[in-house]
């Protein structure tokens, strides 16, 4: 047979593959009838590198590849055995359950992780750069005035923030709420602040 379609691998270990309702694991030995067996080398230019193909066999009980133009290529050797990955039709539907269960279990646990990083990326900590968005009762700094965190008290409802204007860092304030930002996203809009100014003057 020619290069399969419609092969599905299953979970993330690339162990488990499915194809026409069947559910194939990776052995190890030789291929045997009924195998699927992946290409992972390049081997012949009629058998396509990273393609599956449906294992034949013989009347000599030889495995073969049949590849375009309906050639084919032998499996009969330990260095083309070792181009090829072997999948075997043998799992239960109690095996494909916990191989399901698995990927989602990691899957869940990379979420939790990014969901982790994130939460931690917007979290306000002394020395970040930030953007006011509510000066509270602080007359000193507006509202998109780039700052660095100085000092944060979580008791304090109405001014929660003690800050640092960067282009006048001797200018501390209290602010109800900053946004945070990269040193590269303050560096960008210090410089528009000021390309404004040298506009504003000419």
């Amino acid at each position: 047979m020619a290069q399969l379609s419609g092969v599905v691998r299953v979970g993330s270990g690339g162990d488990v593959i499915e194809h026409g309702g069947k559910i194939y694991a990776k052995v190890s030995g030789e291929p045997q009838t009924g195998d699927i067996v992946l290409v992972t080398k390049h081997i012949r230019s009629y058998i396509q590198t990273d393609g599956f193909y449906a294992v034949g066999i013989d009347h000599e009980g030889d495995a073969f590849l049949t590849g375009e133009d309906e050639k084919e290529y032998y499996l009969v050797s330990d260095s083309v055995l070792r181009h090829v990955d072997v999948y075997r039709a043998e799992l239960s539907t109690e095996t494909l359950i916990a191989t399901k269960r698995e990927e989602l279990a990691k899957i869940t646990a990379t979420i939790a992780e990014l969901e982790a990083k994130l939460a931690d990326e917007k979290t306000l900590k002394a020395g970040d750069y930030a953007r006011v968005v509510d000066t509270g009762r602080s007359e000193k700094l507006a509202v998109g005035d780039i700052v660095v965190i100085y000092e944060i008290d979580p008791d304090d409802d109405e001014l929660s923030l003690r800050v640092c204007p960067v282009l006048n860092p001797n200018h501390a304030a209290w602010v109800r709420t900053c946004g945070k930002i990269t040193p590269a996203e303050a560096k960008a809009a210090i410089l528009a602040q000021v390309e404004t100014q040298f506009k504003e003057v000419a």
